[in-house]
């Protein structure tokens, strides 16, 4: 079995309530590892993972590098990453610049972020950066929970 995780990896963990699966999208160099948590729990592995990979999951920071070595989560499948998904914005920080002003950093899903003083309705939308180690992802997953909204 796999345990050197790549981008496209699909990864199963195991919660009280069946197995769950997320796609390992990037690694940013503030944050770390990128996922997208794949939507459902499931008593058996899926034959086929192209169109768990398709729908819109939700995205957060996990460790999934270090949970493969330490064998909270296993390989499973590679799928290319839709290039929708690559493009897609998906957290925002608000910061205080030295003139006073909010600066806003925004995260997209290939693992870059920028800064910039003026946000659009989009950005304004987004969830702040969210990182999540091992029982914060197992529990949110069986509970159905997202990443906040803080305004």
């Amino acid at each position: 079995m796999k345990t050197r995780a790549k981008f496209g990896d699909i990864m199963e963990v195991l919660t009280p309530r069946g197995m769950a699966y997320f796609q390992y999208m990037s690694q940013n160099k503030d944050y770390g590892d990128l996922i997208k948590i794949l939507p459902g729990i499931f008593a058996e592995r899926p034959k086929r993972f192209e169109e768990l990979a398709k729908k819109e999951g939700i995205f957060v920071f996990y460790p999934a590098t270090l949970a493969t070595k330490r064998k909270k989560a296993s390989i499973v499948a590679t799928m290319p990453i839709s290039a929708e998904d690559k493009r897609r914005k998906i957290f925002r920080t608000n910061s205080m610049s030295n003139n006073g002003h909010v600066v806003t950093e925004i995260v997209t899903a290939d693992g870059e972020s920028y800064l910039t003083e003026s946000v659009d309705l989009e950005e304004k939308q987004l969830p702040d950066t969210e990182l999540w180690n091992h029982k914060m992802l197992i529990h949110q997953i069986i509970s159905g929970g997202r990443p906040e909204k803080k305004f």
